[in-house]
């Protein structure tokens, strides 16, 4: 079985890979080749044009669609997409086939956005045991719903990892856990 994050950069992927990680698989967040998923567990970015191929070449894969808030999702991707991306960057080619653009313009990535969620929920209907669709962003969600897709255990630390963060939410964050009285990583 190989598990693949099929959900759009800045939506949780870089998180989701660390939690795989902590959960005992060999989890990349990217892979510099297709060849390279042979060696792994999971694959948690760039799988998003190629679920459906990845679905007919691993028979019994699980994969997991993360998904955001559009607005905060929309704001991210404005700061993370402000250049355009070189045309021999390994992403080129991903961006250029959800949104048409390789650098940040609202209406084609909300409409890239929805597109792929959709086309994904379509894809996946009625195999409720292949998909999850995971909020880790906005919605909370974490180790419970993942462990349970999984079938796996959940951690002694069942705090969900928050990677890839930007410096001022992640000052926010752990001003918020100081507030609250938890510990600050």
């Amino acid at each position: 079985m190989k598990i693949f994050g099929i959900g759009l950069s800045k939506t949780g992927t870089t998180s989701l890979a660390v939690a795989l990680e902590t959960l005992g698989f060999n989890a990349r967040h990217a892979v510099s080749s297709l060849d390279e998923i042979d060696d792994v567990d999971a694959v948690t970015d760039e799988m998003a044009t190629i679920y459906q191929r990845l679905d007919e070449e691993y028979p019994g894969s699980k994969f997991i669609l993360t998904v955001r808030d559009e607005a905060s999702w929309l704001r991210s991707c404005r700061h993370h997409f402000r250049q355009p991306v070189p045309a021999d960057h390994p992403i080129h080619d991903v961006l250029m086939a959800l949104y048409g653009t390789t650098v940040f313009e609202r209406e084609k990535f909300l409409a890239g956005y929805r597109r792929h969620s959709e086309a994904v929920r379509e894809y996946f209907r009625g195999r409720p045991d292949d998909l999850l669709v995971l909020d880790l962003v906005s919605g909370g969600e974490g180790y419970r719903e993942l462990c349970a897709f999984l079938e796996c255990p959940m951690p002694d630390a069942a705090e969900f990892p928050k990677e890839n963060v930007s410096r001022s939410w992640r000052r926010i964050w752990r001003k918020l856990r100081r507030t609250l009285g938890l510990a600050t990583p």
